[in-house]
């Protein structure tokens, strides 16, 4: 046994050696021998990665995160493997401890606790608790709580007045109130069938008549000791046995030497009178028994749901989270269940345990991304989504201000818990995980803002599950965007100023246009034009140019909308006088060549555009509720960066199909009837006009679909797609204006100029509200 112990004293010495040597190599401060000896070369190597692409998002980083988790989460398997590798090759580990073997074990588990900086315990069926929590020793004898306090036993007097008050040392009684539980025995605490599987097979083990196969199948049975949890009754008071804590020296035993109690100033001594079993390292029953105990609380392993489910399960792994007995923060125990034969039964021994809490986690996360722009949530996938750790070094628990009052509960937190942290980091963590958790948890990045506000910062994250028996975290791993400064057309754009310029020249030159047409018309080059419908054409082409400043600014929500509005509404109110005009001078000339005399008044003719317009703001209304167009945030990598876009879009493309359909209708059936009327000259309705303007709309809104919409021909940004719609307005508008408005003005003043030079001359023309065409057959 000596020199099993001292081999695993070397071990960890040459460990400590490799440490300070790693340390000493990269040249960083020395920290807990959990991170130098498992984390320090991945981590640096780690630190590496993250430096490298601080500009996009490293798909790297998140299965690194897992391999991390992984290895820190295996830590406690290779410890407790090398436990029960120990416990299982000697002979000095019986059916219950004794006290010449406590001695041994309790150095042999030191040795574990310190070099990885972990706790580790081990609790007995017989409600024996020994191991080291925080640096102490703790340590429970094998006894049953539980002594009628008014008439002691006498093996149990050593215990009731043997408590310590935690701040002065003072002595006090060892009892259970009412209400209280504690662990009574049955039947001696014989053993009986282990709960669960165990206890169905030992009835089907009876069932079996054949004496060969009985002994096969009692041979899997795992037997437990027999007893019960019960409570203290009404008006009763019951003693417990307590639960110590110690000071201990370099070399893991329990001392007095500069141990003090918790107000910081009194001494331990730890001295008193009673026939105890454990008499600090001699390994003899003694009457003057040094306990060196600094602390004591009530404490029963055996009533932990770790220890009662390790008992069903009888399989090593984790336990979910809960509330540590010491402190009563939130943590997880890693549980390797110890097995003996008795009267050969397998009988259940107990089990050794090293606990993680979740602050470690947090820690190791803190460590390994503190100084970057990579941030790291872990929390749990089932609700209400407990976290489990942080990089922002915020807390995952509302710990418990008395950590040892009985009743105190300790509170974990969610992710709405970050959100109200004065961390800012924590708000951006919490809007990371409740987008993911909004869209499914998906594989492609998710992008999330630090606030409501549409100019805060935007970061993208990445989900991952981490799951082992009884553990299933979601690793949530987060980092900044750049934005693109090309999706909307703000004051720094640089062409914020063209298009500017570009919409009110569009709009001056229209509405320009509009005044000088409307004030001639009363000559009759412009009254044969039907000046009616083309000044309202007109005076809508310089409003679809306004429509070119709501293109500015940030893509909101409102903005999209207004911009849908705008442009849709006003390009069908712009083209429906024209589209109206066409198709009376179609009709009207169609019923003159088939000897028929047509009218349509213009009220008639307005009354046409009506439909169109209506149906317009019909399609706009439906969209607007069923697929509203909205701010939409997309993810690109380009060269390694993330890059952000802002822009505006529908949730489907069928906006676009029914714009596209409606819209185009009335293009092309403008240049069909435009196209018709070709040969029928400029004094019966200007067809050259408007077969110019028709193909001139059908030309440029076919580019600008082309290059804006088919991302096979060319890839922008929504910034130069607004620059372009913008150029399209603004030529469509004056090329369709000017070819009905110049000739008209350059015919009035060829008549004006030769009216000076022939006498008698006049510019009347005849008015009408009525246009028809009557042409007689011939004779």
């Amino acid at each position: 046994q000596k020199t099993f112990l001292t081999s695993h004293f070397l071990k960890a010495n040459v460990i400590n050696v490799l440490q300070a040597k790693t340390m000493q190599l990269f040249s960083v401060k020395k920290v807990s021998g959990v991170k130098a000896v498992l984390f320090m070369l991945p981590f640096h190597h780690f630190r590496i990665i993250i430096r490298a692409q601080q500009e996009g998002f490293n798909y790297e980083v998140t299965n690194r995160v897992h391999e991390r988790v992984t290895e820190l989460m295996s830590l406690p398997v290779r410890q407790l493997n090398l436990t029960k590798t120990y416990i299982t090759t000697t002979d000095t580990f019986p059916k219950f401890l004794n006290p010449k073997d406590r001695d041994a074990y309790f150095k042999f588990m030191f040795s574990i606790s310190r070099t990885y900086k972990q706790d580790i315990f081990y609790g007995q069926e017989d409600g024996l608790f020994m191991g080291y929590v925080q640096g102490s020793g703790t340590y429970l004898e094998p006894a049953e709580s539980g002594y009628d306090v008014e008439d002691i036993p006498e093996e149990f007097k050593k215990y009731h007045g043997a408590c310590i008050d935690r701040t002065t040392g003072k002595r006090e009684n060892c009892t259970m109130q009412e209400g209280d539980e504690y662990i009574e025995c049955i039947d001696g605490c014989g053993l009986e069938p282990c709960p669960g599987e165990n206890s169905d097979l030992q009835e089907n083990c009876t069932l079996l008549t054949n004496s060969d196969e009985k002994d096969e199948c009692e041979e899997k049975v795992v037997w437990c000791s027999k007893y019960m949890q019960n409570t203290v009754p009404v008006n009763k008071t019951l003693g417990y046995i307590p639960r110590y804590w110690y000071c201990v020296d370099e070399n893991g035993a329990f001392t007095e030497t500069d141990c003090k109690y918790g107000d910081g100033v009194t001494p331990v001594n730890g001295t008193i009178v009673g026939d105890y079993s454990y008499c600090g390292g001699n390994g003899q029953t003694c009457s003057n028994t040094f306990t060196g105990g600094y602390q004591s609380r009530r404490y029963d392993h055996r009533m932990r749901a770790w220890y009662k489910d390790m008992k069903v399960v009888q399989k090593r792994g984790w336990s979910e989270p809960y509330s540590f007995a010491t402190k009563l923060d939130i943590g997880i125990t890693y549980m390797q269940p110890i097995f003996f034969k008795e009267d050969g039964r397998n009988a259940f021994r107990g089990v050794f345990t090293i606990n993680y809490e979740l602050e470690d986690i947090s820690q190791f996360l803190k460590d390994s991304f503190l100084g970057t722009e990579t941030h790291v949530l872990i929390l749990e996938d089932k609700e209400p989504n407990y976290l489990i750790g942080l990089s922002t070094g915020s807390g995952v628990t509302l710990p418990c201000i008395d950590v040892l009052a009985q009743e105190c509960k300790t509170v974990r937190s969610t992710p709405s818990d970050l959100d109200n942290s004065s961390n800012r980091m924590d708000t951006v963590l919490f809007r990371a995980h409740a987008e993911q958790k909004k869209q499914g948890y998906p594989q492609k990045l998710i992008s999330s803002r630090k606030s409501q506000d549409i100019r805060s910062d935007t970061y993208v994250s990445q989900s991952l599950i981490y799951e082992q028996p009884n553990i299933k975290w979601r690793i949530i791993v987060v980092m900044p965007t750049r934005k693109s400064t090309s999706d909307s057309i703000t004051r720094e754009h640089p062409v914020f100023g063209v298009l500017c310029i570009i919409a009110t020249l569009g709009f001056l030159m229209c509405f320009g246009q509009f005044i000088v047409y409307f004030r001639n018309r009363k000559n009759k080059e412009v009254m044969m034009s039907d000046w009616r419908f083309t000044s309202a054409f007109i005076l809508g082409c310089s409003f679809l140019n306004l429509s070119s400043f709501f293109l500015l600014g940030a893509s909101t929500n409102t903005a999209c909308m207004t911009r849908m509005w705008t442009f849709h509404s006003f390009f069908v109110i712009t083209l429906a006088p024209l589209l109206v005009k066409v198709w009376r001078m179609w009709v009207l000339v169609g019923g003159a060549l088939k000897l028929q005399l047509i009218k349509i008044s213009h009220a008639k003719a307005v009354a046409y555009t009506l439909p169109l317009i209506l149906v317009q703001v019909i399609i706009l209304t439906v969209f607007s509720f069923a697929y509203p167009p909205k701010q939409v945030i997309n993810i690109e990598t380009v060269g390694g960066s993330i890059i952000q876009h802002n822009i505006c879009n529908h949730k489907t493309n069928a906006f676009f199909f029914v714009q596209l359909v409606f819209e185009g209708i009335l293009v092309v059936a403008g240049c069909v009837l435009a196209y018709k009327t070709r040969s029928h000259g400029s004094r019966l309705g200007e067809a050259k006009p408007l077969i110019a303007a028709m193909y001139n709309i059908l030309l440029i809104g076919i580019i600008i679909i082309l290059i804006t919409k088919t991302k096979q021909v060319i890839k922008i940004n929504q910034g130069t797609n607004y620059m372009i719609q913008a150029i399209g307005i603004f030529w469509v508008t004056i090329f369709s204006s000017c070819v009905f408005v110049l000739p008209r003005l350059l015919r009035v003043e060829e008549r004006k100029r030769a009216s000076m030079i022939l006498p008698g001359g006049n510019g009347s023309t005849s008015r009408k509200r009525t246009i028809a065409f009557r042409l007689n057959p011939p004779t």
